[in-house]
């Protein structure tokens, strides 16, 4: 009465590929997000090696700076003396 010898057909094979889009598009967004934010830490660093040619920053700032962008996880930086925050 209902026909259901005749199984899904072919929505089983539309909804298989509706799945594998969805899972390529998700794993092709985190690639992007992934690849963007490398790509953007490294053209900061290297306005930074810019500006310390150009000597708009010295060689301890330099560094500090370098440091802060290459680290994966921030740390917490503790005040500086006298600094009154």
């Amino acid at each position: 009465m209902w026909y259901a010898h005749e199984g899904m057909g072919w929505w089983m094979l539309f909804g298989g590929l509706f799945w594998l889009s969805f899972v390529v598009l998700i794993a092709w967004t985190a690639f992007q997000l992934l690849h963007r934010d490398l790509s953007d830490r490294a053209d900061s660093i290297e306005q930074v090696k810019a500006r310390y040619a150009r000597g708009e920053i010295d060689r301890d700032e330099f560094q500090r700076i370098v440091q802060d962008l290459t680290q994966t996880a921030p740390a917490s930086r503790s005040p500086a003396k006298g600094d009154r925050r």
